[in-house]
């Protein structure tokens, strides 16, 4: 529980980091300067990493994913760790909330980069999952 603060503020740094980018406020030239790190004689260059001015924002999309998804990771940890179980079935509002938090978690648990549902379930067998009144095809 005590990361759950950390990984909002990530998701909220992105977001600002994001709406800066797309106000034009970052020039890519500077941000992407070559980066050296030294450390007890240990020295590490990050080279330049966009290649033209509009992968800037294609980076800041993708920072911006990445701690979407590590936010719903840790908030699902939360669950876990204060023994929230999955509902089956869901028959609540917060049943419903702990069921989309579990699943945009497994988006973003098998591919952080690339987020997508793939519902595998005894319940889905017929192609449907039935989230609370909402009927979702595979």
């Amino acid at each position: 529980m005590k990361y759950l603060p950390t990984a909002f503020g990530q998701l909220t740094f992105a977001w600002k980091l994001y709406n800066y980018g797309l106000n034009g406020l970052i020039n890519p030239n500077d941000l992407d300067a070559e980066v050296t790190f030294q450390d007890e004689g240990i020295i590490f260059v990050v080279p330049k990493a966009l290649e033209q001015p509009e992968d800037l924002i294609v980076a800041l999309e993708n920072n911006l994913t990445i701690a979407f998804g590590a936010a719903a990771i840790t908030l699902n940890r939360v669950r876990e760790e204060i023994g929230l179980k999955l509902p089956f079935p869901i028959e609540t509002e917060d049943e419903q909330c702990i069921a989309l938090i579990y699943q945009i978690r497994n988006a973003f648990a098998h591919d952080i980069a690339e987020p997508k549902w793939e519902i595998e379930n005894a319940c889905a067998a017929d192609g449907t999952v039935k989230f609370n009144s909402v009927w979702i095809d595979r």
